[in-house]
């Protein structure tokens, strides 16, 4: 007997063992199933149909990016434009509100940004802000503010306008990594998040619904503290008109648009389409729906994404086509790993090697095409990171999907 004392499945991975490289083994499934496709970004190894290559996804913009927290990767952000028309804080380009001493660094924060000392001179509203803009009433708004502790410790964000009823007045404040909602009149403040992004610098963001519009304003950014002296350090400032925010995009004088990532590759050989396993491992970077991937063929689509209330989806064919829903939920900024095994009788689903989800129905999707993170999947799309993929020629079994994806 080949490979005595081991179980069936560890001899069908020992076999394989003669006929597939040593870099590729890491990759087979629990039984040796040999996948066509791999996409490793932390360790930089790209192979389709059992040979290494250069990365194929096309279009695509790769991390590490220091400024939006992430590491290796493929990034993918929706369509975005930033409203803040001078981003990057300076003393040029914003201006003090009450008695604000500001005086300007030279850091290169994040390869990006100068840094600008914001100094209370007594009350904890002592602020600078950008140039200031127009917010519509009713629509959400995602705020984003890029900073580092000073000497006080805090920060303090304000919005206030007297000129709306009610009176416009949201603050948000607290120690540096731990803001908090302080006040608010006349707006509706959500999914409050605050990043630590290492090396002593903070990103804060917040999605803001106001109840009447806003002219000639903006969010400034202060110390938050009563003593004179005590001071933040502030880098940047975006406002996205969306449910919830995506990667940095610098203004110089103006708005400024960034296109959807639109990142994908063809099916080339190794892609079947009767049936499959792709297994994705990435990161959510918003509270809300996140579309994550999809395959797709000449009269057919399979879509990867989460959805609104949390859960990861399967969905072949649209609203009224096949769906299937993982068992668990996921939180915003965290890491999944989720794996769909189909066939022509249906769809398998696991998430972080959780219980595993059938469901039964005719499938026979003419696939031969994969992308990230397809834009339009819901109108309130958040941005993703992707960290792997794989594909396998077969529809794997549920222990397969498990162990694929602990």
């Amino acid at each position: 007997m080949l490979f005595p004392g081991l179980s069936l499945a560890a001899r069908a991975v020992a076999r394989r063992g003669s006929t597939v490289p040593k870099w590729l083994m890491p990759y087979l499934s629990s039984t040796g199933a040999v996948p066509s496709l791999v996409l490793d970004y932390p360790a930089g190894l790209y192979a389709v149909n059992g040979q290494q290559v250069a990365h194929p996804v096309t279009g695509a913009r790769l991390g590490p990016r220091a400024v939006d927290g992430l590491g290796q990767g493929l990034i993918v952000d929706p369509a975005r434009s930033n409203l803040v028309t001078q981003s990057v804080a300076t003393t040029a380009g914003w201006t003090i509100i009450g008695s604000t001493q500001r005086t300007q660094l030279t850091e290169n924060a994040h390869g990006l940004f100068p840094g600008l000392e914001v100094v209370s001179e007594g009350q904890n509203w002592h602020r600078i802000q950008p140039p200031p803009g127009n917010l519509a009433a009713n629509v959400p708004y995602a705020v984003s503010v890029w900073y580092r502790a000073g000497t006080s410790g805090r920060i303090r964000g304000i919005l206030y306008s007297g000129a709306t009823n009610p009176v416009t007045s949201v603050a948000l404040a607290g120690a540096a990594g731990a803001v908090t909602l302080n006040t608010s009149s006349g707006a509706t403040i959500s999914n409050i998040e605050n990043l630590v992004l290492g090396g002593g610098y903070h990103l804060l963001r917040f999605v803001m619904v106001l109840a009447s519009a806003v002219s000639a304003s903006a969010f400034g950014l202060g110390p938050d503290s009563t003593v004179s002296g005590q001071s933040v350090i502030v880098y940047a400032m975006q406002v996205e008109q969306a449910a919830a925010p995506s990667g940095y995009i610098g203004t110089t004088g103006s708005v400024a648009a960034r296109a959807a990532d639109a990142a994908g590759l063809a099916g080339s050989g190794w892609l079947s389409s009767g049936e499959g396993t792709l297994l994705l491992r990435a990161r959510l970077r918003c509270a809300g729906e996140v579309p994550l991937a999809r395959l797709s063929g000449a009269a057919s689509a399979l879509d990867f994404y989460r959805t609104e209330g949390g859960k990861l989806r399967a969905q072949l064919g649209g609203a009224s086509g096949l769906t299937l829903d993982s068992a668990a939920s996921v939180a915003s900024h965290s890491d999944v790993a989720i794996a769909l095994g189909w066939s022509g009788s249906g769809m398998s689903l696991c998430l972080s090697g959780g219980v595993v989800g059938t469901v039964s129905g005719a499938m026979s999707p003419a696939l031969n095409r994969l992308d990230f993170a397809v834009p339009g999947v819901g109108a309130g799309a958040g941005p993703a990171q992707i960290r792997a993929a794989r594909f396998f020629p077969k529809r794997l079994s549920s222990a397969e999907l498990q162990a694929l994806t602990v």
